[in-house]
C-alpha cells in the first residue's frame, strides 16, 4: 500500500536545481561496504530510519561566521537578502527559507525535519537542524531550514547536491513523491493561508497547530489547492 505525497518547488533556484527526496538510507550506502554494515539490519535501526528522506542543497553555500551575523567573500547582497533569516545572531541561530512544499492527498500524514545525521559533511557537522513536525494533510506551507550554528565554527560550507536536512513522514506506507509547477494561483493560496503570527506579530500571536488546521479544512483549502496541483502536475 503507497499513500501519495505532492512537491514542488519555486524560484529561480527551485525550479532549476531543486532535487526530489532521495532515501537517507541509499544515501548512506553509497560507496560503503555493506558486508560492515551489519547493524543496519537491526530492527530498531531499520524502524528509525524508515521513510526518512534527504533534501539536498540548491546551491552552494561559504559563510563566515561573526560574533552576532553573517558575512561572506563570495555569497551576493541577494542572497542574504531572500535567503537567510536571522533569529538570534547573539545566540547563533539562523534560517534558510525554503521555497519548496509537500502536501499529502492521505487526510493526515505527519512529516517532520529533523538534521541529516547520516551525512558526513561539514554542514552536518557544525550545525543542528531545529526539527519541526507537521501534518501536511491538514496544512501546507513553504519549508523553512532554521539551524543552530555549534560553538567555535568560524566558518560554515555546504556544496551544491550536498544533505540539507532530512524529511521523516510518520507512516508505515509507501510514499509516491508526484512533483507539480507551482503556478501563480498555488503561490497565492500558500502565502495567503501560512503561519501569521508571531511574539513582535502586532495583530496575531501564535496558535495551536490544531487552529491553522481547522481553518484549513472549515474553509474547504485542502479542496482548493488540490484542484490546482492536479492541473499541473509532472509526472
Amino acid at each position: 500500500m503507497s499513500t501519495k505525497v505532492y512537491y514542488s518547488y519555486s524560484g529561480k533556484h527551485g525550479m532549476m536545481y531543486g532535487n526530489g527526496p532521495v532515501l537517507a538510507k541509499k544515501l548512506f550506502l553509497e560507496g560503503r561496504d555493506s558486508k560492515e554494515l551489519g547493524f543496519m539490519r537491526c530492527p530498531a535501526f531499520a524502524d528509525h530510519l524508515k521513510n526518512v528522506y534527504s533534501i539536498s542543497v540548491q546551491h552552494s553555500i561559504d559563510l563566515d561566521i561573526q560574533d552576532e551575523f553573517l558575512t561572506s567573500n563570495t555569497m551576493p547582497q541577494e542572497f542574504f537578502d531572500t535567503q537567510v533569516k536571522t533569529f538570534s545572531g547573539k545566540e547563533r541561530i539562523y534560517g534558510f527559507p525554503q521555497r519548496l512544499v509537500f502536501i499529502a492527498e492521505d487526510d493526515s500524514l505527519e512529516m517532520s525535519e529533523e538534521s541529516p545525521f547520516l551525512s558526513e559533511t561539514q554542514w552536518s557537522r557544525d550545525t543542528n537542524v531545529i526539527p519541526g513536525k507537521l501534518d501536511i494533510g491538514k496544512y501546507f506551507r513553504a519549508l523553512h531550514c532554521a539551524f543552530v550554528i555549534k560553538k567555535g565554527v568560524k566558518k560554515l560550507k555546504i556544496e551544491e547536491g550536498e544533505p540539507f536536512f532530512y524529511l521523516r513522514f510518520h507512516t508505515d506506507k509507501k510514499i509516491d513523491f508526484i512533483p507539480f509547477y507551482w503556478t501563480e494561483e498555488i503561490d497565492h493560496i500558500i502565502k495567503n493561508f501560512r503561519f501569521a503570527g508571531g511574539e513582535n506579530n502586532e495583530f496575531h500571536k501564535w496558535k495551536p497547530l490544531k487552529f491553522y488546521y481547522d481553518i484549513v479544512k472549515k474553509k474547504n483549502i485542502k479542496k482548493l489547492i488540490m484542484r490546482e496541483i492536479k492541473k499541473k502536475l509532472l509526472k
